[in-house]
């Protein structure tokens, strides 16, 4: 099977992971905006995300192919957190902000991974796809509202 599909996942792993990171060292803040449950829905729904990434991976024995493109993705997404960041990690606003440019783009590559998966008749990978594209959508939607009020 093509590389391409398991660059892409690459991608859509370092966004899980990203997040997953952005998550923590804003915990504090993102806490006090959204509840304790919300943190823990995110990681939950997150991890799961990051398993079936790697299960798919190794089932198509590419998961080096997947995870060099991720750590290269993930070092880009960093520097550029950082630079719009800084070290604002208790300003939920700063975070809220910097997720409306995160989560929109994470729905875009979700959705190229829906045609990539549904052209290659991968249907675990469509599945995922699917889920993770709606689990941004609902992200962004959680945080364009919060920042709202």
């Amino acid at each position: 099977m093509d590389d391409k599909v398991f660059r892409k996942m690459g991608e859509v792993l370092a966004f899980a992971k990203f997040g997953e990171d952005t998550m923590k060292k804003g915990q504090n803040a993102m806490t006090k905006a959204f509840g304790e449950e919300f943190v823990t829905d995110f990681n939950k729904k997150n991890n799961a995300q990051i398993e079936t990434l790697y299960e798919i991976a190794n089932a198509h024995g590419k998961e080096n192919v997947m995870c060099e493109k991720s750590e290269k993705t993930f070092i880009k997404f960093e520097k550029m957190r950082d630079v719009y960041l800084h070290d604002e990690w208790n300003d939920a606003i700063e975070i809220m902000e910097w997720l409306g440019f995160f989560e929109g783009a994470a729905i875009v590559h979700w959705s190229l991974i829906i045609g990539l998966s549904t052209k290659l008749d991968m249907a675990e990978l469509l599945d995922i796809a699917k889920q993770g594209k709606a689990f941004h959508q609902d992200l962004l939607h959680a945080v364009t509202s919060k920042i709202a009020q």
